[in-house]
């Protein structure tokens, strides 16, 4: 609505414009004839008071002759001053029509600048389709050109990075040498101590199985010497048994070689 007033407004400015020139006065013919006689050459205060004279005589005696000298120089006069002001009448006419041409054709000029201000307004305050068009493009071509300059800055920074890795490439490709024999170092050194594991592995089992050898043959040997030493004690007890056997017969051998003595 503000555009329309304002749109308004300014129809009602420019229709109140004032015309390129300003508009010819028309005469009538008796201004004309009146203007021509003015513009006389032999027009001036004499001819004026002659003319009186004239009128005054006539007055007085109306038998003055039409072939009186004076009247045919004057006619003459009046007759050349009509014919040059009917002359410069024709050039005037003739600059007039030129200048209502021009005129015409400035007015036509006019209207154009009106209808394309007209056009104009509507395309700043978009009221016309093209403009609404002109509008929807611009609102694309923002996105296109968002959308261009994204994909240009992603490939800015992709160009970057290919850069660098190739300018990086040979210390790239030595530390992923380096990485590859660490790696195949650490794959033999897996395997080394896998070995060393299994190895490690017979070991212990052929030292538990030693061990329950070694066990077994103890618990053996440990039953035999609880039975040597079984005996040995039964032995023993025997040995003191007989010695204490002994030692009474041989006290009873004494006490009777004794008794037998006396």
């Amino acid at each position: 609505m503000e555009n329309a007033g304002i749109s308004n407004k300014k129809q009602s400015r420019h229709t109140t414009l004032a015309p390129l020139e300003p508009q010819v006065k028309r005469f009538t013919k008796k201004e004309l004839v009146e203007a021509c006689r003015k513009q006389a050459p032999a027009f001036d205060s004499a001819f004026l008071l002659l003319r009186r004279k004239m009128k005054q005589a006539q007055a007085i005696q109306p038998g003055v002759r039409a072939d009186d000298p004076d009247v045919g120089s004057q006619v003459k006069v009046m007759d050349s001053g009509v014919k040059m002001n009917a002359k410069k009448y024709n050039e005037y006419q003739l600059i007039s029509n030129r200048l209502e041409t021009r005129y015409n054709e400035r007015i036509d000029k006019l209207t154009d600048l009106k209808c394309n201000e007209v056009a104009l307004d509507q395309m700043i305050n978009c009221t016309n389709p093209e403009s609404k068009r002109i509008q929807e493009l611009l609102v694309e071509i923002d996105k296109v050109n968002g959308s261009t300059e994204k994909k240009l800055h992603y490939r800015l920074q992709l160009n970057h990075m290919l850069a660098r890795l190739q300018k990086n490439s040979v210390t790239l490709d030595a530390h992923l040498n380096a990485m590859e024999d660490t790696a195949g170092g650490a794959d033999k050194e897996f395997l080394h101590c896998e070995a060393l594991s299994r190895e490690v592995q017979a070991g212990r089992t052929k030292a538990l199985r030693d061990l329950e050898a070694t066990s077994a043959a103890i618990d053996a040997e440990r039953t035999d010497r609880e039975r040597t030493l079984s005996s040995k004690q039964n032995e023993a007890e025997n040995a003191s048994k007989m010695e204490a056997w002994r030692e009474t017969t041989e006290r009873s051998r004494q006490e009777v070689s004794e008794a037998s003595e006396l």
